[in-house]
């Protein structure tokens, strides 16, 4: 879809300096987003599509320190901006009597009470997506939203990387088909990942998933990364970003073909790029 403007509420640094030089024209970076008004939104609306995913840190049952989503002292408390500003949206619009597509992503692995929280403010059920089925990694999210088709089932297709193996480097060989899902954690590239075989499962490490010529165990490189989540090779090499720092970009990225999925009803609404 052609984009005209893009605003972005982002405060992570790398995560801009990464956007800023891919699209320094289209992307208009506007800062924290408790600080957005509704005077900034009439003057910058009205608006197509809002689209959001916030942190999942207090809402992830994996964090067992984890704030939950209405403590004053977590993040968790987060989503209710995106309620907040897609409810302005929502009156700008229909002011011009206009339609506003919206999309709310976040973990499928939280307490049901947060789950059902998210799913009453914002008056949808989520629909649940893995990227397993259009990529070569595990990544289960909940999706709340009104872009159409959004309960429609994904299908892979022949420009689908479905194997590790097809996002290694020239000589490497994968362990593994799959990969257990990667996060912002540095440690994520570490746990362990299935191997199906017949009726068994072998357990293995993401870090050693990929032998090297020498028959050397090795660890993915950031540009296999890229791949898996279904970037252009090189997506996150700006401005001599450490390998640490592209790697918590990544962990916090949507899943490409997964946003590929979603979006793709909307070209019939909006023109398109050849």
């Amino acid at each position: 879809m052609k984009v005209d403007c893009y605003y972005a509420c982002e405060i992570d640094h790398e995560a801009i300096c990464v956007s800023k030089v891919r699209f320094p024209a289209e992307v208009k970076h506007v800062g924290d987003v408790t600080e957005i008004t509704d005077k900034m939104l009439a003057e910058w609306g009205p608006f197509d599509l809002v689209i959001g995913g916030s942190p999942c840190n207090d809402l992830s049952i994996v964090n067992t320190t984890r704030k939950g989503i209405w403590s004053d002292k977590g993040s968790g408390k987060l989503f209710f901006e995106f309620v907040r500003i897609l409810h302005s949206c929502q009156l700008l619009s229909a002011s011009c009597n206009k339609p506003l597509f919206w999309l709310f992503e976040n973990v499928v692995y939280m307490d049901r009470s947060s789950k059902q929280t998210i799913s009453h403010f914002l008056q949808k059920s989520p629909v649940v997506l893995d990227a397993k089925y259009v990529s070569p990694a595990h990544r289960p999210r909940c999706f709340w939203g009104n872009l159409p088709g959004m309960n429609r089932p994904m299908v892979a297709s022949g420009h689908h990387r479905l194997n590790l193996q097809e996002c290694l480097e020239p000589g490497r060989c994968a362990q593994t088909q799959k990969l257990r899902t990667i996060t912002a954690n540095l440690n994520s590239v570490s746990k362990r990942c299935v191997i199906s075989g017949g009726n068994k499962e072998v357990s293995v490490l993401n870090s050693a998933v990929v032998l090297h010529p020498g028959n050397q165990l090795d660890t993915l490189w950031i540009t296999e990364i890229e791949r898996v989540f279904g970037f252009p090779d090189h997506y996150t090499d700006v401005r001599n970003m450490a390998r640490a720092a592209r790697l918590r970009v990544l962990g916090k990225a949507w899943s490409v073909p997964v946003i590929k999925h979603l979006f793709a009803p909307l070209k019939d609404f909006f023109s398109c790029s050849d």
